[in-house]
């Protein structure tokens, strides 16, 4: 029982719907678990055989039960890559977040306000050095004529709105032996250092993704060697010498400060979350990275890479990979062999959890329920060419939504709504190979035009 042996907890908020049925028709009201006053809940048991049970509730629910798991001493925390929310003791939490900080010395502390003579005035104080750093290296590239006065005017900090990051961390359950790991979330949005890290942003990411990560398939490595060579002769970009980038950058990596349980810590290791330039900055790292693998891979093989997650086919002996690979720094590799030199393609689905919780898709987390099931057709056609498979996936999308409350009658309008938008209404009435194909093809075409409206807005910015 919560608050009495420090056990921990899995939650799913359901969502429902404005067409879903009301309480008084609740369909599981029988099996309801009142282990918390005045909350509903369902004890559900998950499909994976060592999976941990799951505790389903109302998302109206959700901040009643926050409130009554804080009374004893219990967080409930949000998970950054799934709808599941976990339950602990604030002792796991703190105790597994120090041990986080701990081993990957990352942080140092600067100023724990639980001892004496220290105040929030050290806050402020903090803050006023990093805005008069931000000025005083404003001031010196404007007058030496290295950014101009529209960058200037882009990176100052504005004294009055500043505030201090702050850290927390969320709950990680995607671990495939269900373990429950920690990570941090930095919240950055009114540090000092934000202007700077926005413009950077948008000055370097159209030149990575444009110029760089969009020849990842070339057939000829060397074609990028004409674009690098013009960046290189310009030696400014948008009027902004290269010195000035890496002089802000550097100055925006060493002063990472945040508070966190009552302490003023400091970034020592790798970046923020909250700081959007570090992804592009660990995009850049991994494309100088992968190099060696791109140096002796077949020019006729594919090499892909979403963020930190490599894809290549590779049909010389497995022997030379794995000595390329201990050539390069460690990263966790996990090398698959395709015996019939067939590719197959799936959607994976994460059984401790699912179909219980809605479908799970990269960055989706704060999309409308009907925006996730759109998005979730989507994805099945890209993925599946066979009309056969891709009805499987349908069902499966539709048995999540089910369990969140929502009725058949409002997901064949969600169905019917997709189709209509890539004008396959004809897969209602012709339910066959060729049908699908030509949606399939639409739906193609349609990612394509996104793909290249996203190459345009970066190249307006």
């Amino acid at each position: 029982m919560i608050g009495t042996t420090h056990e921990s907890m899995f939650f799913i908020s359901q969502v429902g719907s404005n067409t879903a049925i009301n309480h008084d028709d609740y369909p599981w009201k029988d099996y309801v678990d009142q282990r918390f006053r005045d909350i509903p809940m369902i004890r559900v048991q998950s499909f994976y055989q060592h999976a941990h049970t799951l505790y389903a509730i109302q998302k109206k629910d959700t901040l009643k039960l926050e409130n009554e798991l804080r009374e004893k001493d219990y967080r409930l925390l949000s998970s950054s890559r799934s709808f599941m929310q976990y339950a602990c003791h604030k002792d796991e939490l703190y105790t597994k977040a120090d041990g986080y900080m701990l081993r990957t010395q990352a942080y140092t502390e600067i100023t724990n306000f639980n001892q004496p003579n220290n105040n929030e005035t050290t806050v402020q104080h903090l803050l006023n050095i990093h805005i008069d750093r931000i000025k005083s290296l404003l001031d010196y590239f404007y007058d030496e004529q290295v950014i101009t006065s529209f960058q200037y005017e882009q990176m100052h900090a504005e004294r009055s709105v500043c505030q201090l990051d702050y850290l927390f961390f969320t709950s990680d359950m995607t671990h495939p032996n269900g373990q429950v790991t920690f990570e941090p979330i930095t919240i950055s949005s009114l540090s000092p250092f934000m202007p700077i890290c926005r413009y950077l942003h948008r000055l370097l990411a159209p030149i990575y993704y444009i110029k760089a990560a969009c020849f990842i398939t070339i057939d000829k490595g060397t074609d990028i060697i004409p674009s690098l060579e013009h960046y290189q002769q310009q030696g400014t970009i948008q009027g902004m010498t290269h010195a000035a980038i890496l002089t802000l950058t550097e100055c925006l990596l060493h002063h990472q400060y945040f508070i966190y349980h009552n302490c003023i810590f400091r970034q020592v290791i790798g970046g923020g979350t909250g700081l959007y330039l570090i992804h592009i900055l660990i995009e850049i790292y991994l494309f100088y990275w992968q190099q060696p693998l791109r140096m002796y891979q077949n020019q006729r093989e594919i090499f892909l890479r979403c963020f930190d997650h490599l894809f290549l086919t590779w049909n010389e002996p497995l022997e030379k990979l794995d000595e390329i690979l201990n050539m390069m720094d460690h990263f966790e590799t996990s090398i698959s062999h395709l015996e019939d030199h067939t590719f197959y393609t799936s959607i994976y689905h994460d059984w401790k959890y699912e179909p219980f919780t809605l479908p799970i898709l990269r960055k989706t987390l704060s999309l409308t329920p009907p925006s996730i099931f759109r998005l979730t057709l989507v994805r099945a056609v890209l993925c599946y060419s066979q009309l056969q498979v891709f009805d499987i996936e349908q069902q499966y999308i539709e048995y999540s939504f089910l369990f969140h409350r929502y009725s058949f009658k409002s997901m064949r309008v969600l169905v019917k709504e997709f189709l209509c938008e890539f004008n396959a209404t004809d897969l209602l009435v012709s339910h066959n190979q060729m049908t699908y194909d030509k949606l399939r093809q639409t739906v193609l075409e349609y990612r394509q035009r996104r793909l290249e409206l996203q190459r345009e807005r970066l190249d307006e910015d």
